[in-house]
């Protein structure tokens, strides 16, 4: 009883102190629980980042540290994730959206979307980015793969550099690659950021032949699921499970022998790997010789009012036409040309490169020209390789790759590799000697042949010198040289025409220097730098005066070193022996470096110092 009654005093007592308060009725002095504040989504300014995580690769990361993720559903610049942070029925509820705050500043990768709402979203390529909600710590991944239809967020693994003066595909960061063994394909990230990318010419365009220990040598640069690609690179199935990048639809590989990055070892290995630059064409060697070819999937014109139109190029030789002007298409519907010689028209958004330039034809259509010269295909070239269309008419050409005309070029490249086995050693055949750039001027320049009408090479001209002849196949000349080999490119004949033509001469002219006389010198070294000890005082340093020009040449031309007899300060044509030479470079036989307690002269003005001695050191 005595519980009861507790109880019942309590519950007395909390009626009458509910019911205290003022008598005025307008006043509500009820306590009302104010609502939570309103969850958001997370918000950054800074741009997202891409980092290594574990053993998942290459990862884009919130500032928070959390993976990122796109979504299959969503189209270019456009989140179709909709809901609110708290309700974790909805999209956005278990898939946060990452929010640009405001001062955010978008670059080519990251970029900025508007959400329905009218808020901004980061996005990447223009994939829009979200968090998961059930990750809560950097490394955490559990929403790859859900549905099939959500990925980890990750940067393109390729980029370009410049290599050998190009702009090439390399990798970036860590990328995913396969390895074969015994025909079972294995999976695995590898660092090969900055490496060399390559195509290889067997590869069908969006398609790969290369597996095996062709793997192996040449890993294939592999596509995570929900990868983006940017034109001109795309993502292709090359049908053994993987998804492949590839460049204009040729596959990218790296090469096993490439060790450290830029390296391009692989680059023209067995004729049919090439370096992946961003050139739309490259020398290729085929069956028919080598020329210029176009890569991949191309655009070309077949009439003055029609549209470009994409074809699969990949390997076609590209041909240039005489009337044509520099950078100015005389090609066009007349006489049906456009349809017989397709224009070949760049991507938007490719730029120039190297000797290819865009133009702009008369009707607005852009072309490309190599060295100002407009590139057409032959629609009677129906495979890769073919040239059905050089020399037609006498004004349609392939386009060649360059050799220097100069006898060291034509020695490495011809005499030597492909003519001196023959002619060369203790008897060489018809006695002449091309096993060095001495013993083949000796045997060719001004020498009869065994055509007495000829002598082997006649300077300045090519048709009447024998060796031009003979690597010609001309019939005056008999069997074409080398015997029992393949006959040369046309570049390496070519080159040696040229070389006969500009009168066979020994060595290409050496360049000549603006800045190696005495008077440059003077007054870009000696006044400025070396005048201030070595004036026409009574006690120049040295007893050196260099204070004008015909000072300068008195007391440095054939003088004695000072302190080093064995010496001249200036010795005519030997810079290696003149010690003004050795004291401007800081060689330790001649001690210190000059000039005394000053920065060291530069390449350009020790360059014209040496070039003026080895000249002779004239006034």
């Amino acid at each position: 009883m005595n519980t009861i009654k507790f109880w019942l005093l309590i519950a007395i007592s909390i009626f009458w102190l509910s019911a205290c308060g003022h008598d005025d009725d307008d006043d509500d002095d009820t306590y009302v629980e104010p609502p939570p504040p309103m969850a958001s989504f997370p918000t950054q300014v800074e741009k997202p980042t891409s980092m290594v995580v574990n053993d998942n690769g290459s990862l884009v990361l919130a500032a928070s540290g959390l993976s990122l993720y796109t979504f299959d559903n969503d189209t270019m610049d456009t989140s179709t994730c909709e809901g609110t942070v708290d309700d974790l029925e909805s999209c956005a509820g278990k898939w946060p959206p990452l929010l640009a705050g405001s001062g955010a500043q978008a670059n080519d990768v990251f970029t900025i979307i508007t959400r329905t709402g009218g808020d901004n979203q980061w996005a990447m390529y223009g994939q829009p980015l979200y968090h998961y909600y059930e990750d809560v710590s950097q490394g955490d991944i559990l929403g790859d793969g859900l549905g099939g239809i959500w990925h980890l967020a990750r940067r393109m693994p390729v980029a370009v550099t410049t290599i050998n003066q190009l702009p090439t595909y390399v990798g970036f960061e860590t990328i995913l690659t396969v390895s074969d063994s015994d025909g079972v394909l294995t999976s695995m990230r590898a660092d090969k950021h900055d490496f060399t990318l390559y195509t290889f010419d067997p590869d069908p365009l969006d398609g790969s032949v290369c597996s095996g220990d062709c793997i192996n040598f040449w890993p294939p640069l592999l596509a995570d699921a929900g990868a983006t690609a940017m034109p001109p690179l795309s993502i292709v199935d090359v049908g053994n499970g993987n998804m492949q990048w590839s460049f204009k639809g040729k596959p990218l590989y790296f090469f096993l022998n490439d060790i450290n990055a830029g390296d391009v070892n692989g680059d023209e290995v067995n004729d049919v790997w090439h370096t992946a630059t961003l050139e739309p064409a490259i020398q290729r060697t085929t069956d028919n010789g080598r020329s210029l070819s176009a890569t991949g999937l191309v655009n070309v014109l077949m009439s003055v009012g029609g549209e470009a139109t994409a074809m699969d190029k990949d390997g076609f030789s590209l041909y240039t036409f005489d009337p044509d002007g520099d950078e100015m298409s005389n090609c066009l519907d007349e006489n049906d040309c456009l349809a017989n010689w397709p224009a070949f028209v760049p991507d938007e958004g490719e730029m120039d490169i190297g000797d290819f330039t865009r133009f702009t034809r008369a009707n607005g259509t852009d072309q490309w020209a190599y060295k100002g010269m407009p590139l057409y295909f032959f629609i009677g070239d129906m495979n890769r390789g073919e040239i059905n269309g050089d020399g037609l008419g006498g004004v349609w050409h392939l386009i060649f790759p360059e050799i220097s005309p100069d006898i060291d070029t034509i020695q490495q490249r011809v005499f030597t590799p492909k003519c001196s086995g023959c002619h060369g050693g203790a008897t060489p055949a018809a006695g002449m000697d091309l096993s060095s750039v001495e013993q083949s001027l000796a045997s060719l320049v001004n020498v009869d042949a065994n055509n007495m009408l000829f002598k082997r090479v006649l300077p300045s001209d090519a048709m009447q010198s024998y060796l031009y002849l003979k690597v010609t196949g001309d019939p005056q000349a008999g069997e074409r040289m080398p015997f029992m080999q393949d006959p040369l490119p046309n570049e390496e004949i070519q080159a040696i025409k040229e070389w006969i033509e500009m009168m066979a001469p020994v060595e290409p002219p050496p360049p000549v220097n603006p800045n190696a006389n005495i008077t440059w010198i003077q007054d870009n070294v000696f006044t400025p730098i070396c005048s201030g000890c070595h004036n026409n005082g009574p006690t120049p340093q040295g007893m050196m005066n260099l204070s004008s020009v015909a000072e300068s040449l008195a007391n440095l031309v054939d003088v004695d070193a000072v302190g080093n007899a064995q010496f001249k300060r200036v010795l005519p044509m030997d810079s290696a022996q003149s010690y003004l030479y050795l004291k401007v470079t800081g060689d330790s036989q001649a001690g210190a470096q000059m000039p005394f307690g000053g920065p060291p002269l530069s390449a350009e003005q020790m360059q014209a110092i040496k070039e003026w001695i080895d000249m002779g050191a004239m006034p």
